[in-house]
């Protein structure tokens, strides 16, 4: 029983706390289209490992809905805020101080250049030793 008790309390103390909120303004159908392109527009600071990180998984998880690459969707994500904050921080004080912060506007735009949605995502990591 001592045990579980230590595993339960190490266990809140290790795990992260994180927020994501994503606010979407796309179509409900996109079955006209079957192929993408995606461009990074961001303007700040960020380093190329995670542009490229971000690059890979937004392909990754488009080839498996189905979608190829081409040129039916022009796909373009602004990271407009990347502050991995300091890990210390998150360690030792919690409660948002040293808070890990990400904001993203993706924006999809068809073959004649019109935007047909977008969406933006803010996430958090604001506690916890897995931040």
């Amino acid at each position: 029983m001592k045990k579980l008790i230590i595993a339960l309390f190490a266990s809140l103390f290790l795990v992260a706390c994180t927020t994501t909120k994503s606010v979407s303004h796309l179509p409900s159908n996109t079955s006209s289209y079957q192929s993408y392109s995606v461009n990074d527009v961001s303007t700040q600071k960020v380093d190329s490992r995670i542009r490229q990180i971000f690059m890979n998984t937004l392909k990754t998880r488009l080839t498996k809905l189905g979608y190829k690459q081409g040129d039916d969707l022009t796909i373009n994500y602004d990271i407009q805020l990347f502050d991995e904050g300091n890990r210390a921080l998150r360690y030792i004080v919690g409660f948002g101080a040293g808070k890990a912060e990400t904001s993203i506007l993706t924006t999809i735009r068809n073959k004649s250049g019109k935007e047909i949605g977008n969406i933006k995502t803010n996430a958090d990591l604001k506690i916890g030793f897995f931040g």
